[in-house]
């Protein structure tokens, strides 16, 4: 496929001995051949069809001749009703018929039939047209006639009145025939025929269908012929070797050696080709399966002006920026802009060259009208125009520029005016920023003199926290001692103090659990407070504590009242961005970039900064409230630290866009790009920031685990040799440790959620092998998992009296061994292990019980297990947590190395010292040779995003290379991960529950999210291939009325269309944008 005219060149790769080629240009030709086998199928002959219904008067009588009159006479057997018959009625002048209608079946009509119905016609009563009407179980709108148009019933050269042909002869049975897709009956079904005529007398015979009287053959006639010649290169090595072989070996290496042939042929018109080649003996190859050629019309190029779009007045000679849209199937050629002053013609300037193929482009032009001459009172015309790789070209409408020293409408005074508005929102955001920095300082000093106190509050409510967990404890085990009561009838009737030593004769109870399976679901009590766990009660605090609580909700109070102040400012100020951004709309002396930067800096605002003030104003009335607690002011002061870093990015972003205003007076094209790399600088800051703060978090939490992790190995190293008057204090001890392990826990399981995992896992299981039925170990309860890096499968051990269940922790997800996976690193590759220390290792005397000791006596309860069984139990459920504590690190330890690498790459590219910081694959903090962490500087300033304390303006700005680099970087999926994580980190350090219950209904009191750092992408510019290519690819395939009417559009509306047919939604969502396009298209053409 191509342009019609362009040269489309063939090249063959020949074998054998080829000595002449062709490229043959096809004409494709239709003929029609006659089928002279055609069978009939009929539909009723000597009776109608069943469950028939008939109008008019129908008269049988035999049929005496056959259709063909040199057929042998008809056979008549015995029964009259098997005799061929015909059907009429009698002769009427004008209109008469008889008809049937409702068959019970009906009588399909299938693709390509030719309906026929026999005929005979009396010599002395000739008829002047014969119709024939079908009823298709909805109407009888199918007509065919012949002869005159007497009848008038439908419309006239459609189905519903089609003329088929003349008059047949009279005196002899013919057959007329009307194609089935001529009246529209191809795959409809038949259920009535009215046989209808005017005027004269007619019998009627079979009906049915047959098959077509031709067939269409498709032929290709040669139409053109173009030779093919021997590639040079090919053709001198065989001038080579013909000088130093015989005529015979020339002839077999010829055989043998492949050859290239090229030719070209020109583009007409649709169409067809092949290519023939011949030896020396005239005998030509098996022919090859003929090529379509498809034509492309190379329709002339479209152009737009889209910036300013009308005409100007201006009061100064000024830079105007220009943004031209152009368009062309085949590629465009060169751009150019013509000015007209005074009564002169256009005088144009080439403005672009495009050396490469592009299809779709817009480029931004700085009309420098000082260079021009312009001056008060003058008037200038401007158009653009677009040359097409072949010469076509078009042009935009003229528009004109006027200078006028004195008009106050002028678009450079409203500019002004904008700039000034912004200036002033500078200040008044300069001064919000200072306001909610007091808060934060405030907030952060209360916050560090209330330290004595949060500790005793946060110890009044661990006390209730365990209080609450013994209480359960004991609810649980008499639950389970009633249940077994219940379950062990004759051990209730015994004293407590007498054993309940069973007789050798006497029979086991059935269904006894064993001591080491947990109970079954339906025996546990199915309690109220099994159902729905009690609230834990408040904290009970002494009077010296409440009284420094008072004390610290009073100053929370007046830092609320200030914080209401804040939110106040801040929702003026959000409706003042939301104006800027509509007047800067309005600016057609503003390019499009930045008035988009302006939207986007208003959406901003609002999401960062309006609403977070707000609802931390919120949150510190709450913790201001005389019923609350806790006032939660490690919560407050997160969230005010969030506020602060928003507010101040906003700041930056502001000055950035303000400052590409100002340079893109003299030069938008240098502006945009120089923002483009602030823009993408300030990302790269912003995501440094958050990222640093997300891997400082990750390894306070390895830290606690590690801990953790340890205590556990000690007490699983002292359980199995433990006495037995130790076993309950061991069985406190590590209650109380689960408890503490199980916040850790659930705050790694909450900071490493995935919406992806479940694909993850299903990969990950595809690669494991699975156990066969031959395998005796294999069974349908799922196995334990012993990679490190899937978590762990082992259900929690729970003794049959409950005394050593674990206490269920409410804020922690349920334990199904796929919580522990790193949400950055991928979680399909190995963790590296690291030696679990203090572990017993399986079959080790010191993991078990000692042979013989405190071994159950005969005396011994059985309602409570012996000693061995007790630390046998403790082992196994020190060894599990111990497990968890480890795959939990393991996968925090892939993060942060994910981690550190992330923030390597971002600190080179934004040429800061933050390469020092990523420790790339780092062991983890504890293992050998790990490296120390960055101190702070010795002059106590803190440390910036890029490792350095100097401030982010005194960096060198990005290179374009280099902000290339970054944008790809940042719009990573391992870096999207990362900032994911980081969002997760803030919602549970503002102290939010990890779950919404509506998902779709925004938390007031979630925390305030960052600033995106990723920038929205250039669009419609120069520079932005991206964005190009898209626009190519979808107006690549739509026509040229439907192209125009999408560039004159206003850029907005043209770049919401544009987006719906990029995206690719449900099936056939894609066509049907389209067809809406073209229907469009059509409603707004002027009616002819």
């Amino acid at each position: 496929s191509g342009p019609i005219g362009s040269n489309v060149e063939v090249t063959v790769n020949v074998e054998g001995d080829a000595s002449v080629g062709e490229i043959q240009l096809l004409r494709e030709e239709i003929k029609a051949l006659s089928v002279d086998d055609r069978p009939l199928r009929t539909w009723f002959e000597n009776q109608l069809p069943k469950g028939h219904a008939v109008e008019g008067r129908w008269d049988w009588g035999p049929q005496e001749k056959d259709l063909n009159p040199n057929a042998a006479p008809q056979r008549r057997g015995a029964d009259p009703a098997e005799w061929a018959k015909w059907h009429s009625h009698p002769a009427a002048p004008g209109l008469s018929y008889h008809l049937f209608h409702s068959a019970a079946v009906p009588f399909e009509v299938h693709a390509g039939d030719v309906l026929f119905a026999e005929v005979f016609i009396e010599p002395d009563q000739p008829a002047e047209e014969l119709m024939l009407q079908f009823h298709d179980g909805v109407s009888w709108e199918r007509r065919a006639f012949w002869g005159d148009n007497r009848i008038e019933a439908g419309a006239t050269d459609s189905p519903s009145r089609l003329r088929a042909g003349n008059l047949p002869k009279t005196g002899e049975w013919v057959r007329l025939e009307v194609p089935a897709c001529d009246l529209d009956l191809e795959g409809r079904s038949i259920r009535g025929v009215n046989f209808t005529q005017f005027s004269g007398k007619c019998l009627w015979g079979r009906v049915g269908t047959l098959p077509a009287a031709t067939r269409e053959v498709r032929e290709f006639v040669i139409a053109e012929r173009f030779p093919l010649k021997l590639k040079d290169d090919d053709a001198s090595a065989t001038n080579e070797t013909s000088k130093v072989k015989s005529s015979a070996s020339k002839h077999f290496a010829a055989i043998h050696e492949a050859r290239r042939w090229t030719g070209t042929f020109p583009i007409t018109g649709d169409g067809w080709y092949r290519v023939e080649l011949k030896n020396e003996i005239n005998a030509a190859n098996l022919p090859m399966k003929e090529a379509r050629i498809t034509s492309v019309p190379d329709n002339p190029p479209q152009i737009m002006i889209e910036r300013p779009g009308f005409d100007l007045v201006l009061s100064e000679p000024v830079k105007v920026p220009v943004v031209v849209a152009s368009f062309d199937d085949f590629g465009l050629g060169e751009l150019l802009l013509s000015v007209q002053r005074g009564d002169g013609g256009f005088v144009g300037r080439p403005v672009k060259t495009y050396s490469t193929v592009t299809r779709s482009d817009t480029t931004l032009v700085m009309l420098d009208l000082v260079n021009e001459g312009l001056k008060n009172g003058d008037v200038m015309k401007y158009r653009a125009e677009i040359r097409d790789r072949k010469g076509q070209s078009a042009q935009t409408q003229d528009y004109q520029i006027r200078i006028v020293s004195n008009d106050p409408n002028a678009a450079d005074k409203q500019l002004a005016q904008l700039e000034k508005k912004e200036e002033e929102f500078a200040k008044k955001l300069d001064k919000l920023i200072e306001d909610q920095a007091k808060v934060q300082e405030k907030l952060e000093k209360i916050a560090e003199k209330s330290e004595p106190l949060t500790q005793k509050i946060e110890a009044a409510q661990e006390a209730v926290e365990k209080a609450a967990d013994d209480a359960a404890e004991k609810a649980e085990q008499a639950a389970a001692q009633e249940q077994a009561n219940k379950d062990n009838p004759a051990a209730k009737d015994q004293p407590k103090d007498q054993p309940k030593d069973q007789p050798k004769d006497q029979p086991k109870p059935k269904d006894q659990p064993k001591p080491n399976d947990p109970p079954k679901a339906q025996d546990q009590p199915k309690t109220a407070d099994a159902a729905a766990p009690m609230p834990t009660p408040e904290p009970q605090l002494d009077a010296a504590t409440k009284q420094e609580l008072a004390q610290l909700k009073q100053e929370l109070a007046q830092v609320q009242q200030e914080e209401v102040q804040n939110a106040e400012t801040a929702k003026q100020l959000n409706e003042e961005l939301k104006q800027l951004a509509q007047e800067a709309e309005k600016q057609q002396l503003l390019p499009p970039e930045l008035q988009r930067e302006m939207a986007a800096l208003s959406e901003a605002f609002k999401e960062a900064a309006t609403e977070p003030i707000k609802n931390l104003a919120e949150e510190i009335k709450k913790s201001a409230d005389a019923k609350t607690t806790d006032p939660k002011l490690e919560k407050l002061e997160a969230r005010a630290d969030q506020v602060q870093e928003n507010l101040e990015a906003l700041k930056n972003r502001l000055e950035a866009v303000r400052e590409a205003q100002k340079d893109a007076k003299q030069d938008a094209a240098m502006a945009l790009d120089e923002l483009h790399r602030e823009m993408l600088q300030q990302a790269g800051e912003l995501t440094a920031d958050q990222l640093e703060e997300l891997r400082k978090a990750i390894e306070a939490l390895r830290e606690k685990l590690q801990n953790l992790a340890n205590e556990e190995a000690q007490m699983l190293e002292v359980t199995p040799q433990a006495p037995e008057s130790l076993l309950p204090e061991i069985k406190n001890k590590q209650r109380d440790l689960e408890r503490r392990a199980d916040k850790e826990l659930a705050k790694t399981k909450e900071l490493q959620k995935r919406d992806d995992y479940k694909a993850l896992k299903q990969k990950a299981q595809k690669q494991k092998p699975q156990p066969t039925s031959d395998d005796p170990t294999a069974n349908d309860e799922p196995m334990p998992n012993t990679d490190p890096a899937n978590g762990d499968d082992t259900p929690e051990m729970t003794a049959p009296d409950g005394n050593d269940a674990p206490m269920p922790d409410a804020g922690m997800p349920p334990d199904n061994g796929d919580e522990f996976q790193p949400a950055i690193a991928d979680p399909t590759k190995p963790t590296p292990k690291k030696p679990s220390a203090g572990k017993p290792e399986k079959g080790k005397d010191s993991a078990k019980p000692q042979p013989g000791k405190d071994k159950p006596q005969s005396s011994q309860s059985k309602d409570k297990p012996a000693p061995a069984e007790q630390r046998e139990q403790l082992a196994e459920r020190e060894a599990k947590k111990l497990d968890q504590l480890q795959k939990a690190d393991d996968s925090l330890a892939a993060d942060q190395r994910a981690l550190d690498e992330l923030l390597k790459d971002i600190g080179e590219l934004l040429n800061s010292e933050m390469a020092e910081k990523g420790e790339g694959n780092s062991p983890m903090p504890g293992e050998p040779n790990a490296p120390e962490q960055p101190q702070t500087p010795p002059n106590g300033e803190p440390t910036d995003a890029k490792g350095d304390p100097a401030n982010a303006s005194d960096q060198p700005p990005l290179s374009a290379e280099k902000a290339a680099e970054l944008s790809q970087l940042l719009q990573s999926p391992k870096a999207q991960k990362a900032m994911q994580m980081a969002s997760r980190l803030q919602a549970m350090q503002a102290g939010d529950p990890p779950e919404q219950p509506n998902k779709n209904q925004k938390d007031p009191n979630a925390p305030p999210p960052p600033l995106k750092s990723n920038p929205k992408p250039r669009s419609g510019l120069e520079g932005d291939n991206s964005s190009q290519f898209a626009m190519q690819a979808v107006l690549k395939d739509l026509d040229p009325a439907t192209r125009s009417m999408i560039l004159k559009m206003q850029p907005r509306v043209r770049e919401e269309l544009l987006q719906s047919l990029r995206e690719e939604g449900p099936e056939g969502y894609q066509r049907f944008i389209r067809d809406y396009f073209k229907r469009l298209t059509k409603a707004g053409q002027p009616a002819k």
